[in-house]
């Protein structure tokens, strides 16, 4: 055997980067140990240094690389050939060129060569003008209805049009967009006339669709993979009417809540959103071969995850489920010789494996690679009889030993565990790995598209050869790159010394960016769906901040969520010129540039409370809120307010009482700056005490915690304030009963005829103005017990604790 050769090959990589290629093409390279060595072979058999290559056509080649890598060398030279004279232009000739030659397909015939890459075409702009003009004259009464919505079926449906298959895709965007526009109008209108101080209000804007272009956009239609046999595919189209299938899979060894934005909204989003985009199905499966660490609980609560970020399994399935299909198919692979049972120890195994780098020798054959298959399959019998113990035997699957790729060294297909199972019971004693359960599992629910973080770009190798071993249908597995988010610690291992040592409340702490402390922060399920559509999918790992996080978080906000005046550390002020049962009711706005929320009632009386940050004993040429002898406005109130006097605390030295004067002048001054302020008024329960407000600041005190130091060095000890006594108007009781209402209705709507979502606390949402955003906590308890929510103020029952969600956007103004 050889030995273990690791990668990349850094021939091929280096001539990439010389070409400017760009460089997730070359990761993508890189990431395949045979891609990397066909990509050598190709550059020293075609003098391709020599020839020198644009980066564009330096992709190409790394695209027939990756493609082409079961091709030999003379049929890779003749699509060398002609990228390097320019017949071949696009990814996707490369793609039909290697598979009209994967079909046996000639050079020499050159019309079936032409008809199957395109090679030499060239489709002209007139060409594609006129092709566009046909398709919307064919679909003129669907288009006269949608406009500028049809834009993307329109689109897609260009995209498979035989006349334009060769055709530059994003001069067919371009042009289809130039028709609609001359039909239609601009795609956003037309553009307003410019003005000053234009206060239109713009809701929050919806971000680019990540399924129409990129990764996601680039990916197969149903139908479109070779199968090793036709007949797979035409059961598999049977089966699935041509739709979309996609799944998602995660192991229900934990809370998914617990989980962090990173890995699991991600896939939601992608695996989900996919088949919604393409009006197909997800399914749920619960990838549950390990019985050791798998609980009903956590079924539970990945459903109710999922259901939270806005999706609904269309069938919720489990790898247990098919523990006897499984099973019957290990067997069947035995009998075609592809798989063994093997009793060597650990040690034993990493000797045959040549150690961790090559550094014990040649990789080498197992003893027990050659026993007959009958000794295979009886001792695969004794292992799910309970007659072999966890550690004296497993399956592995007969691969290449020779293959550089470690996804092909003969990988465990069985292992023996004697703990029960939360759904199976002690039924089976043997269960199956990943790299055989995934696969098959794929393959058994007519996947489409496989879709998977590029962690597991070298087990797409194995997963193909197993089912090609079982003469099965082979889905296509193809991986998007992760998303990791900076000034934060992500990993469960990592966190978990922070939650026991009491560094942290929990997993739901709210400085941490799980999902479950993410969820009792605050943070709508929508606003981390639309974050995760705006830095769209690549093959790339995206790397992204906290702060750009929570500035999409802001701007989800901002254009649904209801305003109201709350005053976090508040100071009593006494309007001296107003009777004690002065009171004045004013309405106002719950949005200021959305009437469609509606109106909210406050009282104003002789007592008000200010934040104490709008009071100062003295004042500054830069300071235009309320000190000594100069006067502010009140938000809504008609006249403003003038500061006459003052007490302060004799210990502390903070001031306490503010007395002023009510303007009643008919023209009163106009004031130079309004704050917010809520009135002590009784028979409205006015204000609302708030118990605790907590405002989060991160929790680490560097951009990359993990790195080299130890984590608990850089947390920041001041990442969390609590503050006690802030003061909020009376209006958050229409609010939190509108918002819970909303709740339960989308409950319904969205899962009717089935268990409905888990309503929280963090439904209730509002902006206190000038301050952040806030939510109300699961410590609070504002609902009433019963089938009717009713928040509301009640004796004995009441307790207000709001978390920040995020702060305002930072404006000069609110320094002053």
């Amino acid at each position: 055997m050889s030995p273990n050769t690791g990668y990349p090959g850094p021939q091929a990589i280096e001539f990439l980067e010389s070409l400017g290629v760009n460089s997730e093409k070359i990761k993508d390279v890189s990431r395949r140990p045979k891609a990397t060595t066909v990509l050598d072979d190709m550059i020293a058999a075609n003098d391709l240094v020599k020839q020198k290559p644009s980066s564009h056509q330096g992709s190409l080649l790394a695209s027939l690389a990756i493609s082409g890598v079961d091709l030999n060398q003379p049929l890779r030279a003749h699509i060398v050939k002609d990228v390097m004279n320019g017949r071949i232009c696009s990814h996707q000739q490369i793609i039909g060129a290697t598979e009209y030659f994967e079909k046996g397909g000639l050079y020499e015939d050159t019309a079936n060569y032409q008809m199957a890459c395109g090679a030499g075409v060239v489709v002209s702009k007139d060409q594609i003008r006129e092709t566009i003009q046909s398709y919307i004259e064919d679909h003129k009464e669907q288009l006269s209805l949608l406009k500028w919505n049809g834009m993307r079926q329109t689109l897609s449906d260009l995209k498979g049009s035989d006349k334009l298959k060769w055709a530059n895709f994003g001069v067919v965007k371009e042009e289809t967009e130039a028709f609609f526009a001359e039909m239609w109008g601009p795609k956003n209108g037309r553009a307003p006339t410019a003005t000053k101080n234009v206060n239109k209000f713009q809701p929050f804007a919806e971000v680019p669709c990540m399924f129409e272009d990129g990764f996601l956009g680039g990916l197969h239609k149903p139908g479109e993979i070779e199968q090793a046999e036709p007949h797979l595919m035409e059961e598999h189209l049977a089966a699935t009417g041509g739709k979309v299938i996609t799944r998602f899979p995660p192991e229900p060894n934990g809370f998914l809540l617990t989980r962090s934005l990173e890995g699991h909204a991600k896939a939601i989003e992608v695996n989900f959103g996919f088949a919604k985009y393409h009006g197909g199905e997800c399914n749920l499966r619960y990838d549950d071969t390990n019985p050791e660490v798998e609980e009903q609980k956590y079924y539970d609560s990945i459903l109710e995850t999922v259901r939270w970020l806005g999706y609904e399994p269309d069938r919720i399935t489990y790898a247990s489920d098919y523990f006897q299909r499984l099973y019957d198919t290990a067997k069947e692979l035995i009998r075609r010789d592809k798989a063994y049972v093997c009793q060597c120890t650990r040690a034993e195994l990493h000797v045959d494996r040549g150690g961790e780098k090559g550094d014990l020798g040649p990789r080498k054959a197992c003893k027990h690679r050659n026993r007959p298959v009958s000794e295979s399959l009886e001792l695969f019998g004794q292992m799910q009889g309970g007659l072999l113990g966890e550690s004296e035997a497993i399956l592995r699957m007969k691969q290449d030993l020779d293959d550089p790729n470690p996804q092909m060294w003969d990988i465990t297909a069985y292992r023996i565990r004697l703990t029960p199972h939360v759904r199976t019971g002690t039924k089976w004693k043997v269960y199956p790995t990943y790299d055989f359960t995934h696969c098959l599992c794929d393959s058994f629910e007519n996947i489409t598209h496989s879709l998977c973080t590029t962690e597991f770009v070298t087990s797409r190798q194995s997963y193909e050869w197993l089912c090609h071993a079982l003469g099965v249908y082979t889905p296509r597995q193809s991986e998007y790159g992760r998303l990791n988010l900076t000034h934060t610690v992500l990993s469960k291992r990592k966190l978990l010394p922070l939650v026991h040592g009491g560094h942290v409340t929990g997993w739901d702490d709210p400085r941490l960016y799980t999902l479950i402390a993410l969820r009792r922060r605050g943070v709508p399920p929508g606003a981390i769906r639309a974050f995760v559509k705006s830095l769209g999918v690549t093959t790339a790992t995206t790397n992204t901040s906290t702060i750009r996080l929570e500035q999409s978080i802001r701007q989800y906000l901002e254009s649904r969520t209801p305003r109201l005046m709350f005053v976090l550390r508040p100071v009593k002020v006494t309007i001296e010129n107003l009777p004690e049962d002065f009171v004045l009711m004013i309405d106002r706005p719950l949005h200021p540039k959305d009437p469609t929320m509606g109106n909210t009632t406050v009282p104003f009386t002789r007592t008000v409370y200010i934040d104490s940050l709008d009071f100062r004993t003295e004042s500054s040429k830069d300071y235009f809120r309320l000190t000594p002898g100069k006067s502010v406005g009140l938000l809504h109130v008609p006249h403003p307010i003038t500061c006459t006097a003052f007490t302060t605390d004799p210990v502390t030295g903070a001031v306490v009482h503010i007395i002023c004067h009510y303007d009643h002048s008919e023209v009163p001054v106009k004031p130079k700056a309004f704050v917010q302020w809520v009135a002590e008024h009784p028979p409205m329960q006015s204000p609302i005490l708030v118990d605790q407000t907590r405002i989060f600041k991160p929790l680490f005190n560097c951009e990359n915690p993990s790195a080299g130091q130890s984590l608990l060095d850089t947390i920041n000890k001041d990442s969390l304030e609590v503050v006690a006594g802030a003061l909020l108007e009376v209006g958050f009781w229409s609010v939190a009963k509108e918002a819970t209402n909303a709740a339960k209705d989308e409950s319904i709507a969205s899962f009717n005829a089935k268990p409905l979502q888990p309503r929280g606390n963090e439904c209730v949402r509002f902006q206190g103005l000038r301050t952040a955003y806030f939510a109300l906590d699961s410590d609070a308890v504002v609902f009433r017990d019963g089938a009717q929510i009713v928040p509301g103020p009640y004796a004995g029952k009441d307790r207000i604790v709001l978390n920040q969600i995020v702060l305002l956007k930072e404006d000069a103004r609110m320094a002053i």
